[in-house]
């Protein structure tokens, strides 16, 4: 069975009052017993100390010895006060002189002039200054022994039994009190727990639904700022982090339109440093032919439709092989391999995307001969170079792109298809790496525009038979 938080709080709170209130209340009540029973005890003490203050008086006594008659005057007066049970002069031969006792065994029965006979349930509490007080748990009673003196001579004692029964009756209706009052807290801290609990869980629901919306992609919730304190302070910063969220998955969906998701994942790790730096890649660009020319015939609508069609279905290729979608540059593509992940064959999956490109061009031009839509050939450059890696722009805008004079040679060679008529080309740099992979047709050095230098260029014609797949 699930316990709800609320429940929780409130079974806590009230289970710490409670320990807190009985613990107070045996405190309270053992203290208070503690001096109930002093209390009695030296009103005990006061009372047998009077009748055995040594005195002249002939009523007390005098050369002859004690009045004992008077003594169980003093004696009978003391039983009458409720709290004494009984009251014994006892002479030094241990035999009754004069006494006062309640108990219903010793009123049925004379024990004057006879021997006392010393309770066996009685147990010394404590002797001081000539003073026993012992104690009766069985019958209740506290015993006070004080020496009687005449002319400072030892001739008995004086017993006084103190009953224990008004001490228990103040400590019961004590906790009586203590019972009533600690209900009552109970009462108030189960209320006070519940309005805390609803109080703590109504922000932490929210949160939670907070965490439901945020979870099925519903960036733009918020959780209102109910308080202003630690839950307040958590239901901000979830606002925030639902903002940063966003954010970032705003950048994921912009950023995954140019990566894989293999690479985007890595990026958003940390990973991978997107700062500048040198680094070796093989770029491909890729182009349509005259597709201006064709463009001029054909409405904007459908010249969109067409090119976003085509550029998906590239994207999809070149996402496939691990590449990265660098730009689009009015209809052609700049791509990249071995950025910002480097697979030790890059260069072979970057071929193998330019011919895999040419093969879904093929389809989409089955799809659009049914569709009416017109048909276009595309040429592909690939080059493998070192470039110039790293976040570019401005503090406005920036982008994650190469640069260098390798890029600018793969559009140059990709612009040669036109003149060789053919649909893959690639520098001898790359050759050198792929060569074992692909079937080529060498067509040997060709002047590209914008340098002095030749360039190897190489035609790609297909799979070898063993590396077809």
């Amino acid at each position: 069975m699930k316990l709800g938080l609320k429940w929780k709080i409130t079974l806590l709170i009230v289970s710490l009052l409670l320990i807190v209130v009985i613990a107070v209340r045996f405190i309270v009540v053992e203290k208070m017993r503690l001096a109930l029973t002093k209390e009695v005890i030296e009103s005990g003490k006061s009372i047998a100390k009077n009748m055995a203050r040594p005195t002249k008086d002939a009523l007390l006594g005098g050369e002859l010895g004690p009045d004992y008659l008077t003594l169980g005057i003093l004696a009978s007066q003391a039983t009458e006060q409720t709290n004494i049970v009984y009251a014994y002069v006892i002479d030094s031969e241990n035999i009754v002189r004069a006494y006062a006792d309640k108990s219903a065994t010793t009123k049925a029965e004379e024990v004057r002039n006879k021997p006392y006979k010393t309770p066996q349930e009685l147990i010394e509490y404590s002797n001081e200054g000539g003073v026993r007080i012992l104690k009766d748990n069985i019958n209740g009673i506290y015993e006070v022994e004080v020496p009687l003196k005449v002319a400072e001579k030892d001739i008995g004692k004086v017993k006084i039994g103190l009953s224990q029964e008004g001490i228990k009756n103040a400590v019961r209706q004590t906790v009586n009190i203590a019972v009533r009052v600690t209900l009552g807290i109970l009462a108030i801290g189960i209320i006070g727990a519940f309005l805390l609990g609803n109080y703590l869980v109504g922000p932490i629901k929210n949160l939670l639904e907070g965490v439901t919306e945020i979870g099925t992609g519903n960036f733009d919730y918020k959780v209102a700022v109910q308080s202003r304190d630690e839950l307040g302070d958590l239901t901000n910063a979830f606002n925030k982090m639902a903002k940063g969220l966003k954010e970032r998955e705003t950048i994921k969906d912009a950023f995954s339109r140019y990566v894989s998701h293999d690479v985007l994942n890595q990026v958003l790790k940390n990973k991978i440093q997107l700062g500048g730096e040198r680094k070796l890649a093989t770029i491909l660009f890729s182009d349509i032919r005259d597709f201006t020319t064709m463009a001029e015939s054909l409405k904007p609508e459908l010249v969109v439709e067409i090119l976003n069609e085509y550029f998906t279905v590239m994207t999809d290729v070149i996402f496939k092989n691990e590449g990265t979608v660098d730009k689009f540059i009015g209809d052609g593509i700049l791509a990249v391999f071995g950025l910002p992940i480097a697979h030790e064959d890059d260069p072979k999956r970057t071929v193998q995307a330019a011919i895999e490109m040419q093969s879904e061009l093929n389809k989409l031009h089955e799809k659009w001969k049914n569709e009416g839509k017109p048909q276009f050939k595309i040429g592909i450059g690939i080059n493998t170079t070192e470039v110039i890696v790293g976040n570019i722009g401005s503090t406005k805008r920036m982008e994650y792109t190469v640069i260098g004079d390798g890029v600018n040679t793969t559009a140059r060679i990709e612009s040669l298809n036109k003149n060789y008529g053919t649909t893959i080309l690639i520098s001898d740099n790359t050759y050198d790496i792929v060569k074992d992979y692909f079937v080529f047709n060498d067509l040997g050095e060709a002047q590209v525009k914008g340098k002095k230098d030749t360039v190897h260029i190489y035609e790609v014609k297909g799979y070898k038979q063993e590396n077809k797949t």
